[in-house]
């Protein structure tokens, strides 16, 4: 199968692209909004502090004369990691999730400014908008479907 372009067909296909491009960039590198960012952060902050928590519990099932500056020192850290920042925030499909699809997020994360306990800097997350419960973290996912998110 052969497809010529030439002349009038060619322009229209061109701007189509064109419109097509600047649409997708558009739509897809916006700002989240501060309620979305709250909630990721206390997804983030539960899942860092439950990893310390379970820790702290095992270590004090397995010696329950825990030294007191171990104890405290693992507390210290389970509160430090509700110090979360995002250095830069994008997401694609926002449109989408205002009328029931899913956004895709990527965030740079910091905890009490250095970074984060696992070491990953750089997460990918589903969400979702409902009207009645607001932003809401459909879980983690890949760089693959933050890149392939048209809308």
């Amino acid at each position: 199968m052969e497809i010529k372009l030439n002349g009038p067909t060619a322009v229209v296909a061109i701007g189509a692209l064109v419109l097509f491009g600047a649409y997708r960039v558009s739509s897809m590198q916006t700002e989240l909004e501060t309620e979305a960012l709250d909630q990721l952060k206390a997804f983030l902050a539960a899942e860092y502090a439950g990893n310390d928590i379970a820790a702290l519990s095992d270590a004090l099932e397995s010696d329950p004369q825990l030294d007191p500056q171990q104890a405290q020192a693992r507390a210290e850290r389970i509160l430090a990691t509700q110090s979360i920042t995002f250095p830069s925030v994008s997401a694609r499909g926002l449109w989408n999730a205002k009328d029931g699809g899913e956004a895709v997020v990527r965030v740079d994360i910091q905890v009490d400014g250095g970074p984060p306990p696992d070491g990953v800097t750089t997460r990918y997350y589903r969400m979702r908008y409902r009207p009645l419960s607001g932003w809401t973290v459909g879980g983690r996912t890949s760089a693959w479907s933050y890149r392939l998110k048209l809308f």
